[in-house]
């Protein structure tokens, strides 16, 4: 009966990961820099190419940083979750997905990343890491690499 209700546990919450990265999707679709910093854990590892998904870590959580990120687009980019896994362990949880930003950039605006400048549309490569902290999963680990064409 233990493992039974372990599985029904570690099911529920890989669903709910689950949603909360697709909410995390829907909330850089939107723009919506106060709910992405707000999803940080305190002292969270960035890695990637442009907040949220930053190299500096700690920057992805301070709303005004994420919402000059913003600014710097004509639009908020179009972004899709490919191929997503959720993992999870008790209070942890990984998920892997193979994402997609469509850039919708008008003329007169400055690029807001010189990787994807050249590009209409990217592959990431996206690995979060969600710690569950007072009942709370918070995103602990963001890991994004640029895929290759």
């Amino acid at each position: 009966m233990i493992e039974h209700d372990l599985a029904e546990a570690t099911e529920t919450d890989a669903i709910e990961v689950g949603w909360l990265v697709a909410k995390r999707a829907a909330a850089i679709r939107a723009g919506d820099a106060e709910y992405l910093a707000s999803r940080y854990a305190p002292g969270a590892l960035t890695f990637g190419f442009a907040p949220p998904c930053s190299a500096i870590a700690g920057a992805a959580s301070d709303v005004v940083w994420v919402r000059d990120w913003f600014d710097r687009m004509p639009h908020p980019p179009r972004y899709a979750i490919g191929a997503l896994t959720v993992s999870v362990a008790g209070d942890l949880a990984f998920c892997h997905s193979v994402d997609e930003v469509r850039d919708r950039r008008a003329t007169g605006r400055r690029a807001w990343s010189a990787r994807l400048a050249r590009r209409r549309r990217t592959r990431l490569d996206v690995t979060l890491g969600y710690s569950r902290i007072d009942g709370v999963w918070r995103l602990s680990v963001e890991r994004v690499l640029v895929l290759a064409e």
